[in-house]
């Protein structure tokens, strides 16, 4: 039996070379701005830090939480533009929203992860817990 690869269908090539590829991207493109921001993952020996891409987002549209071991980022922003002139009307707007939840590892501190936002990147540190120093321990044999 020969197996194919399956690929979503698109607009119809008479609508592509009508329209050009702007179509075809269109109905690919996510719906109503949803999309998952780019992430970075970096791992040091003091911490994790996340690096999630959200240009153009204010800071005030960020949701974060950690329960149970499960880091939760919500982001929601909606914007607004209306211009009127003796002979126009322009409005336009936009809606960008997103849900991301990681698992964090055993071995980061939850009390202390913190972030910040900056050139359009929102950073998370999840700092890890200081690995403590075993004693040595000497084992009599009964």
């Amino acid at each position: 039996m020969k197996i194919r690869n399956y690929k979503r269908p698109t607009s119809p090539r008479l609508l592509d070379d009508f329209w050009g590829s702007s179509l075809s991207n269109f109905f690919d493109a996510p719906f109503f701005g949803e999309s998952q921001p780019s992430l970075n993952v970096k791992e040091t020996d003091e911490a994790y830090t996340l690096e999630l891409a959200v240009p153009g987002m204010p800071k005030d549209a960020f949701d974060i939480n950690v329960d149970n071991g499960l880091l939760r980022l919500k982001a929601e922003h909606k914007h607004e533009d209306n211009q009127e002139d003796d002979n126009y009307v322009r409005r336009e707007f936009s809606y960008q929203s997103f849900e991301r939840s990681f698992q964090l590892p055993e071995d980061v501190d939850s009390e202390a992860i913190h972030a910040y936002y900056t050139d359009g990147v929102l950073h998370i540190e999840l700092p890890r817990v200081a690995e403590k120093a075993k004693p040595h321990k000497v084992i009599e044999i009964k």
